[in-house]
């Protein structure tokens, strides 16, 4: 059975309602700034949606939704061979336009055959930046490589404020696959404000959970010896029968911790695209070495961009703190 992640309807790219709550795309000329040395990655953009009951409300919506689109899925999808009544309930989700139902749409309709899943992101595709942050989800957490590919060719461009924020949740995570996915959806998109997540993003350590010994390793020198005599007797004869033993002599090297390094190809070859049709030059020779990335980024990217918006290569934009 496939395994499919399910979206939580706390996202808040879709809880925010409504569209008009939310701030506009950041500007086209956005200006990067120098990366710290040391701590976290700030937020890609910082959504601040009205909070009062939107919790609670969401919840009991996301209930409510869960109810209607499965009936509708079990009156007209699933084995049922009729196109009629298929288009029946294609046109029945048409007329859910509320966001709050994106998500049970995503969860309810998962296993459904093409035709209903592809209506679904037309759906998407026609609500604005809500639709685009379902979509940018589907594109990341989806099984389907045709239905992510899809989800991606339907999202707005260039990227709006949810769909930045969808990115940078999507990259936070720990499933590889979904880093990889949201890696490839940042270079579909061309979203440059991923780029010091991505950058950071191309190699974990991961530690192995295991119970005992993962391995061990001897290196010594076996000498054999007689341990013991066994007597045997016969017909007017008797003997001993030697019981050969060994013994090792050196060290024996026990493994019993490990870290699994990971690298997320997918996501670098991603970043290596995007920056380097960027900046103008290619960036492969950085490879996976995070420090020449942050001093790339640092003291040659931001200048790059900070000359091409019109600043000062040294100088700081208003925004800059």
């Amino acid at each position: 059975m496939v395994q499919r992640t399910t979206i939580l309807l706390t996202i808040a790219s879709l809880a925010c309602l409504p569209v008009s709550a939310c701030p506009a795309d950041p500007p086209a000329d956005h200006v990067p700034t120098p990366l710290p040395a040391s701590g976290g990655i700030d937020r890609i953009v910082d959504i601040e949606c009205p909070q009062d009951g939107v919790a609670e409300v969401s919840r009991s919506r996301r209930a409510e939704w869960d109810r209607v689109i499965r009936r509708i899925a079990r009156d007209h999808f699933g084995s049922m061979k009729l196109q009629r009544i298929r288009q029946e309930g294609i046109d029945k989700l048409r007329l859910i336009t509320d966001p709050g139902a994106f998500v049970s749409m995503v969860n309810v309709l998962e296993d459904e055959q093409d035709d209903v899943r592809l209506a679904m992101l037309d759906q998407f595709d026609a609500a604005g930046e809500p639709g685009d942050a379902a979509l940018a989800w589907v594109a990341i957490l989806d099984e389907d490589p045709a239905i992510r590919h899809e989800a991606a060719m339907r999202i707005t461009t260039p990227a709006p404020d949810r769909v930045l924020h969808v990115l940078d949740s999507a990259l936070r995570r720990t499933n590889h696959q979904h880093v990889n996915n949201a890696g490839i959806l940042a270079g579909h998109l061309d979203a440059l404000e991923t780029i010091p997540l991505l950058m950071f993003n191309q190699v974990t350590a991961d530690p192995i959970e295991h119970r005992g010994d993962l391995a061990w390793i001897s290196i010594g020198t076996t000498t054999s010896y007689v341990s013991d005599l066994i007597p045997v007797v016969g017909g007017n004869s008797a003997a001993f029968q030697p019981v050969v033993s060994t013994i090792t002599e050196g060290v024996v090297m026990r493994v019993s911790d490990a870290v699994a390094f990971n690298y997320r190809m997918d996501l670098h070859n991603s970043l290596v695209s995007l920056t380097s049709h960027d900046w103008g030059s290619p960036t492969n020779d950085l490879g996976f070495d995070m420090k020449r990335w942050w001093a790339w980024y640092n003291n040659e990217y931001v200048p790059y961009k900070r000359v091409q918006a019109g600043l000062p290569a040294g100088g700081q934009s208003p925004g800059d703190s």
